[in-house]
């Protein structure tokens, strides 16, 4: 049983989420374009295993190798308003001091009584549902 559909602020969450895409800045281009083609598994990344047995990634247009967690997001700011959480990122690459982007996720919390689970695994209950929406993972 869910109350989202009676809530505002699911709307209003509905409608922060629709120009999401554009809610990004870029301040490096070249590594946003390294970040961009890494996690679409373009063929301008070469996957490639070091003698410490890690797998590290190389990147031809910046000649350059890195493994996953080279980058990482950084919360620069989180802002609760009701069920609407707004959280600003800062997307780096280690060996760069400042971040190369900045993007914004929006969370929303659904609160009611949500059955979950299977005949193999059990039933159970769950009381609270997340909704997100970035440019990472947009929000349908």
């Amino acid at each position: 049983c869910s109350y989202k559909y009676m809530d505002p602020q699911y709307y209003e969450f509905k409608s922060l989420c629709k120009d999401i895409d554009n809610k990004v800045i870029i301040y490096n281009k070249a590594y946003w374009e390294l970040y961009s083609d890494f996690t679409k598994k373009k063929p301008s990344i070469e996957k490639r295993v070091k003698d410490d047995g890690y797998e590290y990634f190389y990147y031809e247009k910046l000649n350059e190798t890195f493994a996953y967690y080279d980058i990482e997001d950084m919360i620069k700011s989180k802002k609760r308003n009701g069920n609407i959480i707004t959280i600003v990122y800062d997307k780096k690459y280690k060996k760069m001091p400042k971040p190369f982007a900045s993007y914004i996720r929006y969370n929303y919390k659904n609160d009611g009584v949500f059955l979950r689970g299977d005949e193999g695994a059990g039933l159970y209950f769950t009381y609270e549902e997340v909704f997100t929406c970035s440019y990472f993972d947009n929000f349908k």
